[in-house]
């Protein structure tokens, strides 16, 4: 009786510290020996006291303490049930950044859209390290200059709405702007 007790009773702690971890593997928790066992070479196959903590029977303060887990888990989910979807459009940062790309040929993206009446910057971006300059026809012309590895800005205080012209270094290659309509909440001041 006293060698059952001995080895039982590892067997049953090892079991018991094992259920009280969520979130540990088996692996995670080592196994309890007794002193005089002999220490047995290590195999691919798993240790003999692992097969018997999943082996032993499971004791009623297990089952206790599994059922109050999945209680307070039911409690919590009560809790956070999810909430309904906004009707209104959350609102911008106070100044929203738009970058374009800039290279020899072209401004990308061509047809970059913006919110009419909301504060922005428009940031251009030299994507082939070389300078460039950029002329915005309307609604007053103004030039911004993107220097090889410093990105060109400028700040807007909103847009009507419209179609505004990007013109890339005096060439052809232009892009377009445009202010759209969308309905936006203003931050609270």
């Amino acid at each position: 009786m006293k060698r059952a007790t001995a080895i039982l009773l590892p067997v049953l702690a090892t079991g018991v510290a094992a259920c009280g971890s969520g979130n540990k593997s088996q692996a995670d928790v080592p196994a309890m020996t007794n002193a005089q066992s002999k220490p047995q070479p290590t195999a691919p196959a798993a240790p003999k006291p692992v097969a018997k903590a999943n082996a032993a029977p499971k004791t009623a303060g297990h089952r206790a303490d599994k059922a109050s887990r999945s209680r307070s888990r039911a409690h919590s989910k009560a809790k956070s049930k999810a909430k309904p979807l906004p009707t209104t459009i959350a609102p911008l940062p106070e100044r929203a950044n738009y970058t374009f790309a800039v290279n020899a040929k072209e401004i990308l993206p061509a047809g970059g859209f913006v919110p009419a009446g909301a504060p922005f910057n428009l940031v251009l971006n030299s994507v082939d390290g070389k300078a460039h300059t950029v002329k915005l026809q309307s609604p007053t012309q103004r030039t911004i200059q993107v220097e090889a590895k410093h990105p060109g800005k400028i700040s807007f205080g909103g847009l009507a709405p419209g179609k505004y012209v990007l013109q890339l270094d005096g060439t052809k290659a232009v892009a377009t702007l445009v202010a759209i309509n969308v309905p936006i909440k203003k931050p609270k001041s």
